[in-house]
């Protein structure tokens, strides 16, 4: 079977238009995927940027996943009282963070200046 000149130009027409539209769709599908997860790790690239627990301020701190004013507070006030964390692990001796706010944000955490 073989189109015409007009035959061809509507063809083309509506594939142009099934094209844009898939196009549409699927950036809606990545907004609505991006805006559902706020979490940090989702928008971090491999070379993000991690906290020293050991120096961090206040707002530092609270930008990690889990750890509130209050967490950032007692993890400031910890390393105060006793010193550097020397592994990471040891953030798990402040009051209200066990292993799971520690599971969430260890990669995010280091205690030395140099990479994680």
């Amino acid at each position: 079977m073989t189109f015409n000149k007009n035959e061809k130009i509507i063809i083309a027409g509506f594939c142009g238009a099934i094209l844009i539209g898939c196009c549409i769709h699927s950036v809606k599908i990545f907004l609505s995927v991006t805006a559902r997860d706020k979490s940090p790790v989702a928008h971090a690239c491999p070379l993000s940027i991690t906290v020293n627990i050991n120096k961090a301020a206040k707002a530092d701190l609270t930008g990690l996943a889990g750890i509130g004013p209050v967490s950032a507070d007692r993890i400031i006030g910890f390393r105060a009282a006793n010193g550097p964390f020397l592994l990471k692990e040891d953030i798990m001796k402040v009051k209200g963070i066990g292993r799971s706010k520690f599971e969430k944000i260890k990669d995010l955490i280091r205690t030395t200046d140099g990479p994680p």
